[in-house]
This record gives structure tokens, sequence and C-alpha cells, in this order.
């Protein structure tokens, strides 16, 4: 604090208003002295001025005024907020040298504009995230959907486990289906007790609690749980919300599934995860055994292995191969088709490989029966690859998710038809079958998934006619009916648009006799029914050049069906995978490397929170609008009254205390 001699009840905490109060009260005038970043960066700024034949300090009085006035503090702090943010970059980047001199070469005259303390950059973020938030907080209550939910659960490098929790829904300023990172809170343990209590605290601090959707996640069972109590918690506040209907199973988490069991049965038989105290290599031999019992495929991932075992040989197998062969592994999606895909564009290169180092992989050793199998589970495993990419990405929606698992059950039964008593394919394929069955029959719990696909203008009824079995379609319609009939009971007001419908365009000209008869005989009463969705269903398919969702946001759908499409709207928004929490956990896991193992939960998420809604432009245009606002106000930037407590940067206020920080 500093205290002024005269004025015994007047303090300050920073050098800058101390100034500004003596030249005020008492006419003194006190010079502000360099800070400590700046010395550095003039003479790091004065050498590259030499070497391109200039010198710091050329410019005009007038030229200094001009670029002095194009200074705005605040645009300055938050497009550096929004660079550390974004590129996950540490906060002491602005305490270096280095980038106070790439601002002062950009504009000589920048000098206190930009923030040279690491503690300060961090209560700019805050606050750059409250005001986004508060942003984000209006268009989620305002949304043309309800809010659905994917969450997960990861464990960061720092050990903290941290509960995602993502929000879909469709904007309505841009009628475009959102995303946005609602929060990234610490909890204690993954029991469904405690990620509901975290769950509960968002909804409600973002005003959505009546406004909840759907819950996208994992099969693991802890969800499940999670879904019957935040259905009894509901209740118990007067919302109807069934868990069984609105527990929405990640279709890409499913398909991994089926696909592991079908590359890993004989793994799982005999799982063995290791011996105490074993050494690297013996750990690396018996893993190469444990991988041979799989076959080809093992062979193929200890060849792969090994070629990765050094440098000398993976420059060895690229210079043969032209590039490395990807490594599979357990957590990330089609690793193993990947691996296969690669590696048969590349058999020359591995044979010649294993040739090359046969006394280390003759156990491993390829023939070409194994290259035969490897190319027919590689055929195998494309159509879950492709199933996969059509049901991941942000406008991946529930709709689609029926229709890979009927292209996937004809997949099936075409390649048990003609894989015969084949040892190797028929069990794998009966026990992958198997496992696809048992999520298949679980998404009859749930009626969205068959409205998804009654709602979408291509399918409607005639797709389940024409693609399940007789027994299966009048559940699935009765079903969506009963659903139906709950939305349409409830009090809720059709979306309107401000759109005008698209007329369709035709050729003028004028009506001749024939045409006013043949208007006169067509022009008779339709019967139209009371029931929007007997209506439509009633309708043959329609071919579209848009999704199912863009479609039902036209105006003429809102017009024709005003309380059916905005039952369209809430289900085709519903996303068809759960993956939205893990691509944050990827963003966070590049925040935390191992040199920030020091930074807090509380600022883990809140950098994460915001560099979600900076990268997905989600209130870009809200703060566009208000940034033009504050540009018409003529605010002297001299004047720096209210600004952080780390203006003085001559005090070094015990930097290495903020444990919250780097």
């Amino acid at each position: 604090m500093y205290y002024c001699k005269y004025c015994p009840n007047y303090g300050a905490q920073n050098t800058t208003n101390f100034r500004q109060h003596l030249s005020r009260q008492h006419n003194l005038d006190v010079a502000a002295s360099p800070r400590l970043v700046d010395t550095p960066s003039d003479l790091a700024l004065r050498a590259l001025y030499n070497r391109a034949s200039s010198i710091v300090g050329q410019s005009s009085p007038l030229d200094a005024q001009v670029m002095k006035k194009c200074l705005n503090k605040e645009v300055i702090k938050e497009a550096i907020v929004c660079m550390i943010v974004v590129h996950s970059l540490p906060f002491r980047l602005i305490e270096s040298k280095e980038f106070h001199t790439v601002c002062r070469a950009l504009n000589p005259e920048v000098t206190n504009e930009v923030i040279s303390s690491h503690s300060g950059i961090r209560n700019h973020v805050e606050k750059s995230w409250i005001f986004h938030k508060d942003i984000l907080q209006k268009k989620l209550q305002s949304a043309l959907s309800t809010i659905h939910i994917s969450l997960d659960v990861w464990t960061s490098p720092n050990m903290k486990s941290l509960l995602g929790i993502c929000a879909h829904f469709v904007d309505r300023e841009t009628e475009r289906l959102s995303k946005a990172l609602l929060g990234l809170p610490s909890i204690l343990s993954h029991h469904a007790d405690v990620q509901l209590e975290a769950l509960l605290a968002q909804l409600k601090d973002y005003g959505i609690y009546q406004k909840l959707g759907t819950i996208i996640s994992d099969n693991a069972t802890t969800n499940d749980k999670l879904c019957r109590m935040l259905s009894s918690t509901l209740e118990a506040d007067g919302i109807t919300w069934s868990a069984s209907e609105n527990r929405i199973r990640c279709n890409g988490h499913i398909i991994n599934l089926v696909v592991q069991t079908f590359l890993f049965q004989e793994l799982e038989a005999n799982k063995n995860d290791g011996v105490d105290g074993e050494d690297v290599a013996s750990f690396n031999k018996r893993a190469g055994l444990r991988f041979r019992k799989i076959g080809p495929l093992g062979k193929l991932h200890n060849i792969v292995i090994h070629a990765r075992g050094s440098v000398t040989r993976t420059n060895q197998f690229k210079e043969l191969a032209g590039r490395g062969i990807p490594l599979d592994n357990s957590t990330r999606w089609n690793s193993w088709y990947g691996m296969l895909h690669v590696a048969m564009k590349k058999e020359s290169a591995i044979d010649s490989y294993s040739k090359t180092w046969y006394d280390d992989l003759q156990d491993d050793y390829l023939s070409p029966e194994d290259w035969g199998i490897i190319r027919r589970v590689h055929d195998f495993l494309t159509p879950f690859y492709r199933a996969t990419k059509d049901t991941e990405g942000d406008q991946a929606t529930i709709d689609k998710v029926l229709v890979t698992m009927d292209t996937l059950i004809k997949h099936f039964k075409e390649n048990l038809a003609t894989c015969g008593s084949d040892d190797f394919f028929r069990p794998r394929i009966e026990k992958a079958w198997g496992v696809f069955d048992k999520y298949f029959l679980k998404t009859d719990d749930s009626p969205y998934y068959a409205a998804a696909i009654i709602l979408h203008p291509s399918l409607r009824t005639w797709y389940l006619k024409h693609n399940w079995e007789k027994k299966w379609v009048p559940p699935a319609i009765k079903a969506v009916k009963k659903l139906w009939d709950t939305f349409k009971q409830k009090d809720v007001i059709p979306i309107t648009t401000t759109r005008l419908p698209e007329m369709p365009r035709e050729r003028h000209r004028d009506l001749d006799r024939w045409d006013i008869l043949k208007q006169e005989v067509m022009n008779f009463p339709r019967p139209r029914s009371k029931d929007e969705l007997e209506e439509y269903m009633a309708e043959p398919p329609l071919e579209i050049e848009v999704s199912a969702l863009a479609w039902w946001l036209e105006p003429r759908q809102r017009l024709r069906w005003p309380k059916l499409s905005q039952w369209a709207i809430n289900i085709l928004s519903i996303p068809a995978m759960s993956a939205e929490p893990e691509r944050v956990f990827s963003g966070a896991r590049r925040t935390i490397p191992w040199e920030r193992m020091q930074l807090g939960e509380k600022t883990i998420e809140i950098l994460e929170c915001l560099k979600h809604v900076l990268r997905s432009g989600l209130t870009a245009e809200l703060l566009q609008e208000v940034n033009t606002i504050d540009d018409d106000v003529n605010i002297d930037d001299d004047v720096n009254v209210d600004d952080d407590a780390n203006i003085d940067d001559d005090v070094n206020t015990d930097d290495d205390a903020n444990i919250d920080d780097d």
C-alpha cells in the first residue's frame, strides 16, 4: 500500500492511482519509473531497429501522437487473453522481454497498455470468462431447443478428477446447432451422486434447470444410475424427466466395444497385467507373446513396435516405406483399422524390414496367408470405421444412429453367411454381434431413436417398414406417438421465426381458359388432421438436400406444423456421440504440460471454458455488438483509475506465491 503524508485517509495499491492523486490534489507531478520488463525490451528493440538501419524513437512527435492514439488498452488486454487461452500458453509469457519486444515492434509507443504481470493476466482471464459466460447464459436460456448434456470424467496429469459438462442446443440467433462447455468442475470420485451434485450446480448456475433435454454418455453403469437419480431430483421439483427415455448412449463407444470384442477375444480370456519387479525387456517379450495370440494382427502389432524401438530401426523402416505405420492403442477409436489400412499399402516394405530383422522377428514374420487374413480383417472393419465417421462431429445427430446400426446388422449377416466354419473369423463375428445386439436392443428404452427416424423427412415410417422386422414397427411407432402426446399436452410456445418462408419460383404467364377451368376442378376441400404428427406421417418421404434439423428449422415447416416442428427441433438436436467432453480433455492436456502441474482446478476450468467459447465463436456476434457500443464512447486512455492491481511493475508482489498459476 502507498499512503499520502498530506492526506491521512488516502491509500492506493498501485503507483498509477497514487501519482494521479498527487497530481489532482496536490499539484505534484511524479514521473513513472520504467517497468522492469521495459529496459530489456528497449535494448532488444533498439538492436532490431539498428539491424534494419533505423533507430528507436526516430519517429516525429506527430507520428508518436498518432501511434499512441491507435492504442486501445482494453482491446489489447482482450487480444492477449484470447491468444494465451486459445493456444494454451503459459501466463508468464507476458513477462518475457521477447513478447514486449514484439508488441513494441508493432507500435513503438506501446508501454503500459500491455500487461506485464502473470498474476495480472490471470485476473483478466477470469474477467473475460465472466463476460463471455453472461452472454452464453443468455443464449442457453433463449435456445430454440432443449439443452442436451454430454458428460464424462477425466483424471488430469496433475491428478485432479474433472467432470466435463457440455451443452448441445440450437442457437436462436443463428438457428444452428451449437455446443458449449458449461463447466469442468473438480469432483472427488466417479460415483453417480458426486457427478449429479456437480451437474445440478451447473444447470442451476446457467438457469437451464427446466430446459434439460437428454443426457448423452458412454455405457458405464454409473451413468445409468446418474440418470435415475437426476429423474428423482427433478421430480421432487415438479419436473417430469424419464431416466430411461432421456438416457442416450454414445454411438462411438458402442462401435468401439464391438470392434474391441472382435479383435481381442483371446486376450480378454488370458488377461495378465504384469509381474512385480519385471524389467522392461522381460515385459516387452511377454507383451509380444500376448499379442501373438491374436494371430496375424498381433504379429503386425509386434513388427510396428519393433520398428519404433530405436532411432536406427525407425529411420530404416521409413527409408523402406516412406513413412511410419500408425500404432494401435486402447483409447483411440479405429486405431487398429488405421494401422491395417496403412500396413496393406506398405506390405512390401514391411516384408523387407521383417527379413532384415528376421532374427528378432522370425516368430512375427507375416506369411502370404497371414496377409490374406489381414486384408479380410481390414475389409470387415471398414464399415465400422465409416459408421464412426458418419456419426461423429458437431453436426451428427441422433437420426443417424439407427441408420448406421441397421447398416452394420446387414454387414454382420453378410459376413457370417460367407465365413462358413472359419475358425478365425466365425467366433469373432458371433461374439462381436452378440455385444452389438446388446446395445442395439437398448435403443428400445428411449423412443427418441425411432422418433428421429420418423421425423427425418426422407425416412419417416417408410424406413422402419422397409428395414425392420414387421413385429418391431408397431411398438416403435406406438412409443413415438406416446412421447408426442406427452409433449403436445405441455404448454409449449411454438417457435416463431423472423425469416419469411421461401416461395417456389414459378414462371409467370397468363392463365388461359383451360387453366381457369382446371383450378376450379381442383379447388375442393381436403381433410386436415387435427394431429400434426398424424398428418406428417401420412405423407410420403421427401428427398432433401439439407439435414433433417435444418429442414425443420425452415419457416415453411414451422408455419405448417408449429408444435411438431418444436418437438422435432428438440429431438434432432441430440448428438449421436458424447465425444465433446473427450475433445475438451485433449485440449486440457495441452493446457497442463509437465511445467504447469501447479495449476489449480478452478484456473483449469476457467481456461478451458473460455477456450471452448472463443473457439466455437458462439459469443462472437454479441461481443461485436458490445464492442461497437463501447467504441462510440471516447474514453481517455491516459486515465487508468480503475485498472488492475498490477499496474505498477516496479513493485514485485511475490509472484511466486500465486500457486494457482504456473
